[in-house]
């Protein structure tokens, strides 16, 4: 590793320091897809590990085949076998934030024969995001930790801390962006905001590679930090539309590690496909069976154990600054054990203790458009001297016997920010289903 990222935690500490300033939000496009038989991403499973086969390394004759699997089983049998790294216990979804998966060991004990071959840097990830049905190589060596519970902003840090892929989905109709690859690299340079030493190397149009069809551009730039004491990063980014949806597809790296990891950057651009029928959209939570309004501007995460399922999850929304504006915890639970007045009663508490101060406005029924429940709003000064209103809301959808409890902040008026999320809450109408 860098030296100078000795005494950091792996990953995106360090990555803070050299690229923080690239905190993208949702970014944004129109999408049209040149048809083609098939998507890719139907055959995708989500986390899918694929070891590639070694250099100059022939498979064994067909014959052979059992007599191999009899010795991989006796193998680890006397434990001497090789078995993949598996992610960290998840922890539980109160837990937060969850910890991602660990990494491989730097050296792998022999395997095959193949002694000179380190094996951990030929083990690729195939990531699959289940929200937008989008996927892509990640190649372990560089990106060996990929857990993510990013919603709309995905971002891959190496173990290294000195590169990244960071990928960004958005609704482009929200934008009112018009059609076509210049609308889309004008919303793209947007978003870099004037940040200082911003700098387009190439920039050039072609087709997504994975299909060879979509029309795409790939824009390579740098940011040259290093009169302010920064780093110069070197940047590639390939903007896609497919079906409704755009992406902005960054890989980037630090220059100096920018050649040891040029390869398995490029491996994630080529291998990136995406579904012309997303199962949702940017702005419109739905992917368990409910529907859940959030600002597609913000900052979108989705919690678990480690990610969320039918029945239980966190659904949290931030603005780009960081302030937390809405968790939605929602719960499997029969309805005679969910009391709202006692879940609002809970977290009351938990604001009074930790608050400077904390003032009640209004404790009342909620009514929402398919089930009722309770709500209360304060005025509170939190914690480092934040003047904010927070709303607690609480209430049980028979349909699905799902609680859900919703927390949000707003320095202003949080009954404002919230409404229109409650107004179009249901419970039922998404993409999930009760398994």
């Amino acid at each position: 590793m860098n030296d100078r990222c000795a005494g950091r935690p792996r990953g995106i500490r360090c990555f803070t320091r050299l690229a923080g300033w690239i905190v993208l939000p949702a970014l944004a496009g129109v999408v049209i897809l040149a048809a083609c038989g098939g998507n890719p991403n139907e055959t995708v499973e989500a986390d899918e590990f694929i070891r590639a086969a070694p250099p100059d390394s022939e498979p064994p004759p067909a014959g052979d085949a059992a007599a191999a699997g009899e010795e991989d089983d006796a193998a680890e049998e006397d434990g001497s076998g090789e078995e993949e790294a598996g992610p960290d216990p998840a922890p539980e979804p109160s837990d937060l934030p969850p910890q991602s998966g660990s990494s491989p060991p730097d050296e792998l004990d022999d395997f095959g024969g193949f002694d000179e071959i380190d094996l951990a840097d030929n083990i690729v990830r195939r990531y699959l995001n289940d929200a937008y049905r989008f996927s892509l190589d990640l190649v372990c060596g560089t990106f060996c930790s990929v857990d993510t519970t990013g919603l709309d902003r995905i971002l891959f840090v190496s173990d290294s801390g000195l590169a990244f892929i960071d990928i960004s989905v958005v609704n482009p109709l929200l934008l009112d962006l018009e059609a076509g690859l210049p609308a889309l690299e004008a919303e793209w340079e947007q978003r870099r905001g004037g940040a200082p030493g911003f700098n387009v190397l190439s920039r050039e149009d072609g087709a997504l590679p994975s299909d060879g069809q979509t029309p795409a551009r790939l824009i390579e730039w740098e940011v040259d930090r290093r009169a302010l004491g920064g780093d110069l990063l070197r940047i590639r980014s390939l903007l896609v539309q497919v079906g409704p949806l755009a992406y902005f597809i960054e890989a980037g790296a630090a220059d100096e590690e920018l050649p040891a990891v040029e390869a398995d950057l490029q491996a994630a651009l080529d291998s990136f496909i995406a579904s012309p029928n997303p199962p949702s959209l940017p702005g419109r939570y739905t992917r368990f069976g409910f529907v859940f309004l959030y600002d597609h501007r913000s900052v979108t995460t989705e919690l678990g154990a480690p990610l969320p399922t039918f029945d239980i999850g966190l659904f949290e929304q931030r603005a780009l600054d960081g302030l937390l504006e809405m968790l939605l915890r929602w719960e499997t639970v029969g309805q005679e054990f969910f009391d709202p007045d006692e879940a609002i009663g809970m977290l009351e508490e938990g604001l009074v203790n930790s608050a400077v101060e904390a003032t009640e406005l209004e404790r009342a029924d909620l009514r929402l458009q398919d089930a009722d429940g309770r709500f209360a709003v304060f005025d509170a000064v939190l914690q480092g001297g934040l003047a904010a209103q927070v709303g607690l809301y609480a209430w049980y959808c028979q349909d699905s016997g799902r609680s859900f409890v919703l927390q949000s902040l707003s320095r202003d008026d949080v009954r404002a920010m919230v409404q229109p999320t409650l107004d179009a809450f249901r419970c039922t109408g998404g993409d999930g289903s009760a398994p």
